[in-house]
Formats: structure tokens, C-alpha cells, sequence
């Protein structure tokens, strides 16, 4: 399998796949480290003042790549979540400052024949509640941000998208019919019952829980990673989601 990063925008090293407003360039992860930050000495070197000089390193181990922070000043997010250290999963989203990198894994060590599939096409009114669900994710949770991989969890538990509940209760409307949107949004994401969270991760203790709000959980993750909603949009949904119609 090879590794390789999707740098969107503020540069980087590597091949440019798309020219214009949605232009990236094309990483490849070779040897066992590859460091990123502002300087000009990384092996990823971001032109983007919110970028520390030397703010993450991507490490290999025999079980796959992990990110690590390296003491920076804005912090390293993985699909919206802040961390000191974390393994990744393919497609995951690193967040360095202002700047986008996308973990890809491919069976070819050309990137180009790799195609990254796109979000479903949600309403208006189906975004709001993406972002209304999703909007808990990008706030620090209240404990040490992120453990490094391989420790177990220490403290309350991370964050976590919002419950039925607390989205009639933002949104002004009936919890039947936040399930009723949910629901249907499962589907076009294809989170099923017993599908399990991105990347066939296991929930603490192992077991992937089956329950509807389980499932809504798993919705958030897969929006976020498929990115039918951004982390920018999160931030700025921060001050509060518009009401839906019942």
C-alpha cells in the first residue's frame, strides 16, 4: 500500500492535481517520518502564518501512520478534533493552522489513478441540520486534548456530535422529525445499523454500538470526512444553526 497526503492550498511540496479554486497538491509519504510546518527545512513546508515552524510529524510503524503535534502554537486537528497524537485511517483530515492535508492510501504508487469520492448532494435545509449535528465535534472537549496512539483514554470522554434532543431543541422542532431528516441522511450516506464508524473502527471496548444514536454519530463522522459539511463551515456555525421548518 502507499501513502501519500493531499495538500490543499498555502503549498507543499509535490504535484499539482487540479488547477484553480479547488487546487492540491500531491504528497507522497516516503521513509518513516515526514515533518510539516512553516519552515522551509520540512519535508512539508506550508506557506500559511497560522502554521507553527515546525508543527506536526507524520511517523510510520508496522501498524499503519500517526500524526503528531509538535508543540505548535494553533494546535493539530484530525477530522475535527484536536490531538497531540493520533493514527490514521484512510481519507482522514488534518488541520494544521488554516491549512487542509488528506490522508490517502492507494493500491498504486501513482496518486493520480486514486479518485476520492464526493459528499451526496444534501438540501439547504439538510446542511444546517448537518451542521447543527456536527457542530459539537470542533469544540475542544474538556480534558488533555488527544491521546498519543496506543494509550488508552484518559478522563471525560471526547466530544461528541449532538444528540436528538439537543437538536430539536437548537433547531425548534419535533424529535420525530430531526429522526425522520436524520434517517434519510443515513441512507444517501449509506450508515446503516451495525455499519461501524469510518474506516471500520471500534467503538471504547471494542463493541460498535447498533443504536439509532449510534448511528447519528457515525453520520457526523462520514459528513465531516466526505466533507458535505467543511471545518470552516463548523466554526462559523459555532454562533448557532438557523431554526428548520417542522
Amino acid at each position: 500500500m502507499w501513502a501519500y497526503l493531499e495538500v490543499h492550498g498555502h503549498g507543499g511540496h509535490g504535484r499539482e492535481e487540479h488547477g484553480g479554486e479547488g487546487s492540491f497538491h500531491v504528497v507522497p509519504l516516503g521513509g518513516t517520518r515526514v515533518t510539516l510546518g512553516r519552515a522551509l527545512d520540512n519535508d512539508v513546508a506550508l506557506d500559511d502564518g497560522s502554521v507553527s515552524r515546525a508543527h506536526a510529524v507524520l511517523e510510520r510503524y508496522e501498524t499503519g501512520w500517526c500524526v503528531r503535534d509538535q508543540g505548535s502554537f494553533n494546535g493539530t486537528w484530525v477530522n475535527g478534533r484536536q490531538v497531540q497524537g493520533a493514527w490514521l485511517q484512510p481519507d482522514d483530515e488534518i488541520l494544521v493552522g488554516e491549512s487542509r492535508l488528506v490522508f490517502r492510501v492507494s493500491d498504486s504508487p501513482d496518486p493520480a489513478t486514486v479518485s476520492a469520492p464526493g459528499p451526496p448532494r444534501v438540501s439547504a435545509e439538510e446542511r444546517r441540520l448537518l451542521l447543527a449535528l456536527c457542530r459539537p465535534l470542533v469544540q475542544p472537549p474538556g480534558q488533555a486534548q488527544g491521546q498519543p496512539p496506543g494509550q488508552a483514554p484518559a478522563g471525560p470522554e471526547p466530544a461528541r456530535a449532538a444528540s436528538v434532543a439537543e437538536l430539536a431543541r437548537e433547531l425548534g422542532m419535533g424529535a420525530m422529525g430531526v429522526r425522520q431528516r436524520l434517517d434519510r441522511l443515513c441512507e444517501r450516506f449509506g450508515v446503516g445499523p451495525g455499519a461501524g464508524p469510518p474506516g471500520g473502527r471500534a467503538s471504547h471496548g471494542g463493541a460498535v454500538p447498533r443504536g439509532r444514536e449510534a448511528r447519528y454519530q457515525e453520520l457526523a463522522a462520514w459528513a465531516i470526512r466526505r466533507r458535505a459539511v467543511t471545518l470552516g463551515e463548523l466554526r462559523q456555525a459555532e454562533e448557532g444553526p438557523e431554526r428548520l421548518e417542522p
